[in-house]
């Protein structure tokens, strides 16, 4: 017993000494709204002595009409509420007149859960008020950029319209071009608005300028010209459909039946079960070719991870305009950081160390990561939406650790149906539904 008494001691000095030399503020307030504890650097931001909080009800410390009414008024309806608050933004106006911009947080605290005695309300408070300064010096050096851009785009555009006089492929890059940074221009005055911008990675720009580059490079380099065309006609049929064939519509489910049967057939040396719901069959305004591209990357990333025993789901289900095509599998999942980059290209979850690049649709199959890359582009270009969901196999948490490709082979389970259970990867499309 003595021993335990010592180590509460001791944490609890610790514990003292930490909150006392916290950048934070911290106040604590019980039941009755009466501070019953206050660290240094919460009496400095607001501007206050010990002797003037203790044992003073927190309410009284702001008089109603003052400029801290907002900054009472969070605080002593969180108590009376007796609600969580996190990073709530108060203003709060210190004695020569500055304002402080603070970030509010607050929780209860219950010593004893069952009786509710000694619950108190602790409050701590962040000074934001160095980083909102910085957050509207950004603002303003961004909309002084927006500004400046405009009249020298305007003068730009004015000036080759009056001296365009042929479509010359060199006048119609400066077009494009020139339309890109005004793109850029309504995307910073976006950011200051806080408009929702279009792009959330510029993908399609990306390529363009690309594809231009090739264009300028065959033109000073003849001699590289034919290779150079070879790799845009190579890249325009890897992300983007001619304007002849966009407007074409496909049945999601058709498509979606006959991009199975193909990389069931590729896979057919594979010993994995498949759960089909494809009944339904609504028509999408995506090309057939497109969309087949759309939905066969995933199906493949589906069955290269799930090992020989295991399970892959495939369902169409169609809400009110919206179509929604789910593919699931009972692979090994990857980790939250991998799920972050599956779309950016060139990326695989698998460490170098254990990376190799194997028959396509074999279990663990390596690649290049473009297949993904490639739904992400045609979801922008043609206006659905994809996601992916994943849980790594609890057995093999780290994506060091590998999985032996067939569920008879696992010392970690019993039987397939556990394999389901351990891990799993979900990827959602998400399509318009053409009237």
């Amino acid at each position: 017993m003595a021993d335990d008494s010592l180590n509460l001691c001791v944490t609890d000095d610790i514990a003292s000494e930490i909150i006392r030399s916290m950048s934070d503020g911290l106040l604590v307030l019980d039941r009755r709204g009466m501070i019953v504890s206050v660290n240094p650097a919460a009496l400095e931001m607001l501007d206050l002595h010990w002797k003037e909080v203790r044992e003073r009800p927190f309410g009284n410390l702001f008089p109603f009409e003052s400029a801290n009414e907002e900054f009472r008024k969070t605080v002593m309806d969180c108590m009376q509420s007796r609600t969580p608050m996190l990073n709530k933004e108060v203003s709060f106006r210190t004695l020569d007149g500055g304002v402080k911009d603070l970030s509010v947080n607050a929780s209860l605290l219950k010593r004893d859960e069952q009786s509710g005695a000694g619950e108190a309300v602790v409050v701590v408070l962040r000074d934001m008020t160095e980083m909102k300064s910085l957050d509207r010096a950004r603002k303003r050096v961004l909309d002084h950029l927006s500004h400046e851009l405009k009249t020298p785009l305007a003068v730009i555009k004015g000036s080759l319209n009056h001296i365009r006089t042929s479509e010359s492929p060199a006048m119609e890059r400066i077009h494009r071009n020139l339309k890109r940074l005004e793109e850029i221009q309504s995307e910073v005055d976006d950011i200051i608005r806080h408009r929702e911008i279009d792009e959330s990675y510029p993908f399609g720009r990306w390529l363009a300028q690309i594809l231009d580059l090739a264009d300028l490079l065959s033109e000073g380099v003849p001699a590289c010209g034919d290779s150079l065309r070879d790799l845009r006609a190579a890249i325009e049929g890897l992300f983007i459909q001619g304007e002849t064939v966009r407007d074409i519509r496909a049945g999601l489910g058709r498509v979606s039946r006959e991009t199975l049967r193909k990389a069931k057939e590729q896979a057919s040396h594979r010993d994995i079960h498949y759960v089909v719901h494809l009944d339904e069959d609504p028509e999408v305004d995506v090309p057939p070719e497109m969309l087949e591209k759309a939905l066969m990357a995933p199906l493949k990333n589906a069955i290269e991870n799930t090992p020989d025993g295991g399970t892959i789901s495939v369902s169409l289900e169609t809400f009110g305009r919206k179509a929604v095509l789910a593919i699931t599998d009972t692979g090994v999942g990857i980790t939250e950081e991998s799920r972050k980059q599956i779309f950016s290209g060139f990326y695989h979850a698998r460490q170098t160390d254990f990376y190799s690049t194997k028959r396509p649709f074999d279990f663990g199959a390596g690649g290049k990561g473009l297949d993904l890359l490639r739904v992400r582009i045609l979801s922008e270009a043609y206006g659905f939406g994809v996601e992916c969901v994943s849980t790594r196999c609890r057995h093999l948490p780290e994506e060091s650790q590998l999985c032996p490709g067939n569920t008879a082979n696992c010392r970690h389970i019993r039987n397939p149906q556990e394999c389901g259970k351990s891990g799993s990867t979900l990827f959602k499309l998400t399509f318009d539904v053409v009237s």
